[in-house]
């Protein structure tokens, strides 16, 4: 379902990353294709020593727009 696409996350936080476990734990879509948004760097670096691809994107509406 997920497959090949790309999935943004905006909230590296406890919901944040239970939907990318959950994402990623089910195989519906591969850690490479998660990249998550979060004003915190050390989330970001907590949720990349998880193995996830992560992104900061420190102006959120821009990259949504």
């Amino acid at each position: 379902m997920l497959k090949g696409k790309q999935i943004a996350i905006i909230g590296g936080g406890k919901m944040g990353g239970v939907i990318i476990g959950g994402i990623v734990s089910h195989k519906l879509a591969p850690a490479v294709s998660v990249t998550v948004a979060d004003k915190v760097r050390e989330r970001l670096k907590e949720l990349k020593e998880l193995e996830f691809q992560i992104d900061h994107v420190p102006e959120l509406g821009r990259s949504v727009a």
